[in-house]
């Protein structure tokens, strides 16, 4: 993600970045879609911040990207099954199948996801008012 892509043209022919977040594709000689590539980085985040270590990590570069290119995804057992189907679709080693930013948005999960922080957000906003109230009422009391 150290690119800006304006228009359609998006192909890198170099890597940057840690070793851990870059692509299949991106662990090759060829050419590759940055923002595809870009997909797979937000995989790897995702992925990180729900299991707390990288999927597929090596003890050396060469080691990372063998295995980013060929180890199977795997996940914990309790890992609720929507969650693995977006990884899964996120992490997809083929870039011509990996899952879209529309697609991405539209997930059964990211959908659960966004009503989930609508509903806490609206909670928070509430529990906000309530306490300016209160703090009100307090300042008005302690005034008398």
């Amino acid at each position: 993600m150290s690119h800006i892509f304006t228009g359609s043209n998006d192909t890198l022919k170099t890597t940057a970045g840690t070793p851990a977040f870059l692509a299949p594709e991106a662990c090759t000689d060829t050419p590759y879609s940055g923002k595809i590539a870009d997909i797979w980085a937000v995989g790897i985040a995702l992925y990180m911040m729900a299991f707390g270590h990288a999927p597929f990590h090596g003890d050396s570069y060469m080691e990372t990207y063998q295995n980013i290119i060929h180890k199977e995804l795997t996940f914990p057992e309790d890992t609720p099954e929507e969650l693995q189907d977006l990884l899964k679709k996120l992490l997809d080693k083929n870039p011509k199948t990996r899952i879209t930013i529309e697609q991405i948005k539209q997930h059964a999960w990211m959908q659960k996801q966004h009503e989930v922080m609508k509903r806490n957000s609206k909670n928070y906003v509430q529990d906000e008012l309530s306490m300016n109230a209160i703090k009100r009422e307090h300042s008005i009391v302690t005034a008398l």
